[in-house]
């Protein structure tokens, strides 16, 4: 589940509020390094193609600490390389994290019925361990 995920490690710190923060992009720089190349590297974005798990992609479009950019970015990169994610779940006026009840409500069910979709129904249910995975979605 990619909940208000940053998906582009190049442009985390340069776009969004993080900047505006003392040591903001500083701290990026040290979590992160300073080697472009290396970010795009690591960047889910630039590996869309390598992925071969189901995703459930979830975002606000007021966020201003990971923009909504990601997630869009994302989504194209998936399309790009012919994998599916399923129905975003985004909400035009949350922001870097959902506050209203509604929205978090429709959010854990339908994270809730990804994981029991592809894990499997037993992994909803309390100290019950995850089912051994078939592989298959």
């Amino acid at each position: 589940v990619g909940y208000v995920g940053a998906y582009d490690l190049t442009v985390l710190g340069e776009r969004g509020d993080i900047s505006h923060f003392a040591g903001g992009s500083r701290d990026i720089d040290v979590y992160l390094g300073t080697d472009m190349e290396e970010r795009k590297r690591e960047s889910p974005v630039y590996n869309a193609d390598k992925l071969n798990v189901p995703l459930l992609i979830a975002y606000g479009g007021a966020d201003a600490r990971v923009v909504p950019e990601h997630a869009k970015n994302m989504m194209a990169a998936l399309d790009k390389a012919g994998k599916s994610y399923g129905e975003p779940i985004y909400y035009a006026n949350e922001a870097h994290g959902f506050r209203d009840e509604d929205h978090n409500e429709n959010l854990y069910t339908k994270m809730l019925a990804f994981f029991d979709k592809y894990i499997g129904p037993d992994a909803a249910k309390a100290g019950t361990p995850a089912t051994a995975s078939t592989g298959k979605p």
